[in-house]
């Protein structure tokens, strides 16, 4: 049985036969291999070939003087308060001054009633006279031989004590007037007329306010940074400030805050510093050298730790651990830092420690944020 060739089947013969022939012309290729000039390279090569660096910002530092203080919370105190006590008992008789008065050191404040002093002021005086008439007549019977050495020195016994006795009245007399010890403001407690003292008890009490004193505590990490002497500006609630020096750092710490009794002397000389008020210290402590970089630059390591990231000599990206010694408003004061490394100031958080990096200064006109540029 003959079968004859359709068109169709003579036009895939054609076709078939031309793509065997060109085949047989062209070059072979197997997968996996790139031997020819215009062969795809691997994938490892075409990454670096492409690589673009990551762009940073960066400023170089150098080190700063920073002008270290010691800042205390406390508030100010008298320089001493002082109770002037009667010597002597009596009713107060005269009172000279009012509570709120300014006084000075020897004003009369009270004045006691003299009751019997006065008699017995008289009285010793004439006993004096008399032991000394007796001592001279005496002595004169003695010189003539009519009295013995042991009674002349009975009379000269008899006269002391008659003048003990005098000194005694004259200083019982003068102790109803009580009198100020020191100067400064009278305030309670104050002896009121009429009022009953007894050797010891209270006349007036006097507030000592020039100098005035500052009151604060020091830790026992700042303590050896300080010494008497030192300047301080001590701030009132007020608003006020006055200069100031330390005169007393206690030589034992407080059992339970293991902090440093401090007290700084500062004038008062119109007595406007009043004591109780709360203020604030600051003592300028030795100078030394530091960093100052924003808060914004920090960052943090793999493990934790704070610091910030720089660029090396090759721009390769190191992170430098920083101890943090100081914080103002708007920066910072640290140290582990090198004078001339770079900081990275934005970018840091997108690059990390070993990775090639990009670097542009910043400078005035180039303050914007890679971030808003890249948004």
């Amino acid at each position: 049985m003959a079968f004859g060739l359709k068109g169709s089947h003579i036009v895939a013969v054609l076709i078939a036969g031309g793509v065997i022939g060109w085949m047989l012309q062209g070059d072979i290729i197997v997968g996996g291999q790139a031997e020819s000039e215009n062969a795809t390279p691997p994938p490892a090569e075409r990454a670096g070939s492409e690589q673009i660096l990551q762009k940073v910002r960066f400023t170089t530092i150098s080190p700063e003087i920073r002008e270290q203080v010691l800042s205390l919370r406390g508030r100010t105190e008298a320089a001493s308060i002082v109770q002037v006590r009667a010597e002597t008992s009596g009713v107060v008789e005269e009172r000279f001054i009012e509570k709120g008065d300014f006084v000075k050191e020897g004003d009369l404040l009270c004045r006691l009633d003299a009751g019997v002093r006065k008699s017995a002021l008289l009285q010793a005086k004439t006993g004096l006279i008399q032991a000394e008439s007796d001592y001279l007549a005496h002595k004169q019977l003695q010189e003539q031989g009519y009295s013995t050495n042991a009674k002349l020195l009975a009379m000269q016994s008899a006269k002391d004590a008659a003048k003990a006795r005098l000194e005694q009245a004259e200083k019982e007399l003068e102790n109803i007037d009580v009198i100020a010890k020191a100067s400064g403001t009278a305030q309670d407690p104050i002896a009121e007329i009429g009022n009953l003292l007894n050797p010891g008890d209270i006349c007036a009490t006097i507030v000592q306010s020039n100098p005035m004193k500052f009151i604060g505590q020091v830790s026992e990490r700042s303590v050896a940074a300080i010494k008497n002497g030192d300047r301080a500006l001590v701030g009132l609630v007020s608003g006020e400030q006055v200069s100031g020096k330390i005169r007393y750092i206690a030589p034992t710490a407080d059992q339970q805050t293991r902090t440093f009794r401090v007290e700084i002397e500062i004038p008062n000389d119109q007595n406007r510093i009043r004591d109780g008020i709360t203020a604030t210290a600051n003592i300028a402590l030795a100078s030394d050298e530091a960093y100052q970089i924003k808060a914004s630059w920090l960052t943090l390591a793999d493990n934790g730790n704070v610091g910030v990231r720089v660029i090396g000599d090759d721009d390769v990206v190191d992170f430098v651990e920083l101890k943090i010694l100081a914080q103002t408003p708007d920066t910072m004061w640290v140290s582990g830092l090198a004078n001339g490394q770079r900081v990275i100031t934005v970018g840091q958080e997108y690059v990390a420690a070993g990775q090639k990096v990009l670097g542009v200064e910043e400078t005035a006109k180039n303050q914007t944020s890679l971030r808003e540029q890249q948004s």
